[in-house]
């Protein structure tokens, strides 16, 4: 009874710790059952239910308690005591308890535990609580702890224990066995297909009903045959990444195509920007492999230049420049040189050509390391079955399975730089479509040109050969450099034009000369800038270029640097 002989008003406080729980509604409707029988017994009633889901474990959101407390502050409360079923039903953190029966204390609220009423002024009472609410909190952690570990433990195992399955993926629970949604498979590989033809992933995503971002991820990082488990509990300290063997959606060339592709969208396929720049995306430091932006000055003045921005990789050059217009002229006619000449082109064709007989060698060392792994299995397994009949002893069991796992790792290393190296070497066929490609942008120019004209000497062709390049726009142009420069070296790093300084320790040459290095595809040249006469009057003398044809050349470069 209340101090006014009315019936007591109780506030019920019913909570469970997970969703399972709450759905399932067993915990949910015993604690009711309970406070009604034991409010009944008190002689009061209840008029309020603050029931749900929620942890009352310290850290996690607790909005019923909140509310509870809320309305305890209130002047014209709907009740005047606080009843839950258990102690650890109110809570497991000392510091939220202390807060919460202060606020009792101070509003004049009760405090039940079914029948048994505690008294928040009585120290013995406070104690009492006090007690359970640390007990409660180390049972908590305690059961928090292993079932994190547990967790962690079954994803080693390469069970799937951390929220949704990999998209595209079932797992059998019966026969513990990961397969694929051949339906969803069929949709990436479709996507992927016309994703890499030119087609607009948001386009793909509206057509297929999906979320853009999913899309990107998906196609990014879901589709190869490793799903990443992550575990972490600030809390507990536990922090672990779990990478867990799974079918693979799509080959590993077809990711590796669609990050360059996504790559690409990102550095260089944007719209066109108020001043133009031919290499946009692909002019590289050779210090640190950071991409050069393009700049233009105040006097229209056109450079690549390097980023002031810290980076996580340090270049010693980050303030250097590059003239745009002198980088572009040499280096195009670079590429006019070898996609424009069809002895040119036969040469750079075969020296890209991959050596058959490399690659072969590759493959067969590739099948003599797994079967080397093999063999390391089996001999793994005999050592723990000979220890296990007393055979070996532990000791020398363990240093022979020490000696089993580094050599497992040196073979698994060598595994890794072989695919590398057979997964960024081009086939014939590849690089034959690239040439015809890249010298029918100039083909097609040519024949544009001399369309109308009578038939004329070699001599004269040769002299009007730059006359093709001036002709080509812009836009043809920077699809030929797209062409050339979309891609990766052998050693995984971008295409591009590369640029390093000379003489950069010396104050009084800083920035004035540098070094470009051309690796495209069927193309690898190099030169200094900026060109001397001497290096133009060679250039076309190696050409067999005709005394017109090195004017026009020294007179288009001269140009291209006043501009």
């Amino acid at each position: 009874m209340s101090k006014n002989g009315r019936p007591l008003r109780f506030a019920a406080l019913i909570r469970v710790s997970t969703e399972k729980q709450e759905r399932q509604g067993e915990s949910l409707k015993t604690q009711d059952t309970q406070l009604k029988h034991a409010v009944d017994q008190l002689g009061g009633k209840i008029t309020k239910r603050y029931a749900g889901q929620e942890h009352a474990t310290s850290g996690w959101e607790r909005q019923q308690l909140d509310a509870l407390l809320a309305d305890a502050k209130k002047q014209r409360r709907p009740f005047d005591a606080v009843i839950v079923a258990d102690p650890s039903r109110w809570s497991r953190d000392n510091t939220a308890s202390e807060a919460g029966l202060q606020t009792f204390r101070d509003h004049g609220v009760r405090f039940f535990v079914l029948t048994t009423e505690y008294d928040l002024f009585d120290p013995h009472a406070l104690l009492f609580i006090a007690l359970n609410t640390t007990i409660g909190a180390f049972h908590a952690r305690n059961q928090m702890q292993k079932s994190l570990k547990n967790r962690i433990e079954r994803a080693k195992r390469g069970l799937p224990v951390s929220g949704k399955l990999p998209f595209g993926r079932t797992f059998d629970k019966a026969k513990q066995q990961w397969g694929i949604d051949k339906k969803k498979q069929k949709m990436m590989e479709d996507i992927a297909k016309r994703y890499l033809a030119g087609e607009k992933l948001e386009h793909l995503a509206r057509e297929y009903r999906l979320n853009h971002s999913s899309l990107h991820k998906n196609l990014t990082k879901r589709c190869g045959d490793t799903w990443e488990q992550t575990f972490h509990s600030d809390d507990l300290n536990i922090h672990e990444v779990v990478p867990t063997p799974i079918p693979r959606l799509l080959p590993q060339r077809t990711i590796k195509a669609i990050l360059r592709q996504a790559e690409a969208n990102k550095t260089y396929q944007h719209g066109q920007a108020r001043h133009p720049y031919l290499f946009s995306g692909f002019v590289i430091c050779g210090h640190c492999n950071y991409r050069m932006f393009g700049q233009t000055n105040h006097g229209n003045r056109r450079y690549y230049r390097h980023a002031h921005t810290e980076r996580v990789n340090e270049c010693t050059e980050p303030r250097a420049w590059v003239n745009a217009n002198e980088l572009e002229a040499v280096v195009m006619r670079h590429l006019f040189d070898t996609f424009g000449n069809p002895a040119a082109i036969q040469r750079a064709i075969e020296r890209a050509t991959p050596n058959l007989k490399k690659l072969q060698a590759l493959r067969e060392r590739r099948d003599r390391v797994e079967e080397l792994l093999k063999k390391n299995a089996i001999a793994r397994e005999r050592r723990i079955r000979a220890c296990d009949d007393g055979l070996l002893p532990e000791d020398e069991m363990r240093q022979r399975l020490r000696e089993l796992k580094d050599s497992d790792g040196r073979y698994h290393d060598e595994l890794i730089r072989i695919d590398d190296e057979l997964g960024h070497t081009p086939t014939a066929e590849a690089i034959r479509a690239v040439s015809e490609q890249a010298a029918a942008a100039f083909k097609k120019r040519a024949q544009r040109k001399a369309k109308g004209r009578k038939r004329t000497s070699a001599r004269v062709v040769a002299a009007r050969s730059l006359d093709t390049l001036d002709a080509m726009t812009w836009k043809d142009k920077r699809a030929l450099v797209e062409l050339v420069f979309t891609g990766e070296r052998a050693d995984g790093k971008s295409l591009g034009i590369y640029i390093t300084w000379v003489d950069a320790d010396n104050p009084k040459r800083r920035h004035k000369s540098w070094q470009y290095e051309i690796h495209g595809q069927l193309i690898h040249e190099q030169g200094v800038l900026p060109i001397s006469e001497e290096a133009i009057a060679a250039w076309d003398e190696d050409l067999g270029g005709a005394p017109q044809q090195r004017a026009l050349v020294k007179r288009r470069l001269v140009q291209s640097v006043d501009h």
